[in-house]
């Protein structure tokens, strides 16, 4: 039997503010090697089961360019598959003695009430005439990404099923002036013509499997500390919905902004894990850590609106309080 392969992008507009700012890049090369779908997984991490390599690269150049929707054809298409039930999907995008991988990014940002555009040795630099931004290449430190459909799906003899990987590339950069915050997906830039240290990070573009070709709906969520105002929000969960409201998948990602403080679980960049919808109409979600078996966030009752004075755990059980705003 077959699989037919989509791979859609949701394509959004810079979010423009002043401070250390997220936003969308004009443009984002990501390194993939190998893209498995499969019916099972061992402890450590490695597919099992009934397997079906979706997309695989064996050569010395593996970016796709995720931003464009037109480059990304290059995933699609029909696939022959063994008939069985799969559940998970790995994205590898380091190998053999390898324990990091390169993305590139190009894009604008506002900061400070001055744009910067990406540079490939500044990070970013002030923009004061019709300057081009340039590709900014920068180093991630997890050779593996994990995803759960959040049902299984089930192919049996003379059928084509549809398996789509949705993105969502909305504020997934973020713009600081100054050093960079984290080691993974950051450049530092050296100091630049206008005199200032800038730097540029950015999350990892999820591929969020669902078993259908039809378009679902985004819902976003700001995440802040209890206590505090909404526009300190420094965590974000994005859902990815069908017509009847249910949940197809979803991923955490970093928010920043003028006010944005860092979240108490400052851990907000990997995918849901296959989520419980519970008997008070709220969801128990996790997200995937940096192994198959780790877990970074565990929302033990998310609910799908707006709710304040919530409770989630890191990764060693350790509860904080947290609010949330339905965008």
């Amino acid at each position: 039997m077959w699989i037919k392969l989509f791979l859609l992008l949701f394509s959004v507009s810079c979010f423009a503010g002043t401070g250390e700012q997220s936003f969308t890049p004009s443009k984002i090369q990501f390194w993939v090697e190998k893209i498995t779908l499969s019916s099972g997984m061992s402890s450590d991490g490695i597919p099992n089961g009934e397997q079906l390599t979706l997309h695989e690269c064996l050569s010395s150049d593996c970016y796709i360019t995720v931003s464009d929707n037109d480059l990304l054809s290059q995933l699609s298409g029909n696939k022959q598959i063994k008939a069985g039930t799969y559940r998970y999907l790995t994205v590898q995008t380091c190998s053999g003695n390898k324990t990091f991988f390169l993305a590139k990014l190009r894009g604008s940002v506002t900061m400070d009430g001055k744009e910067y555009y990406s540079h490939s040795s500044e990070g970013l630099l002030e923009k004061v005439g019709n300057e081009t931004e340039q590709d900014v290449t920068m180093s991630f430190t997890q050779c593996n990404y994990y995803y759960e459909l959040q049902s299984d799906i089930q192919f049996s003899d003379s059928t084509v099923t549809p398996l789509t990987l949705f993105m969502d590339l909305n504020n997934i950069a973020w713009g600081r002036v100054g050093v960079q915050s984290i080691e993974s997906g950051c450049f530092q830039g050296d100091v630049g013509s206008d005199g200032v240290v800038a730097s540029v990070c950015m999350g990892v573009p999820h591929m969020i499997p669902v078993a259908s070709s039809s378009t679902p709906t985004i819902q976003r969520f700001h995440i802040y500390n209890s206590g505090k105002n909404e526009n300190t929000a420094g965590g974000m969960m994005v859902f990815f919905l069908n017509d009847q409201g249910d949940i197809l998948g979803g991923f955490s990602r970093r928010l920043f902004n003028e006010f944005s403080e860092a979240p108490q679980i400052n851990a907000f960049d990997m995918a849901f894990k296959r989520v419980v919808l519970l008997n008070t109409g709220a969801y128990q979600i996790e997200t995937f850590g940096n192994t198959f078996n780790s877990t970074y966030l565990n929302f033990p009752q998310f609910s799908l609106n707006t709710h304040t004075t919530s409770t989630y755990l890191d990764s060693s059980n350790t509860s904080f309080t947290y609010e949330s705003k339905k965008q």
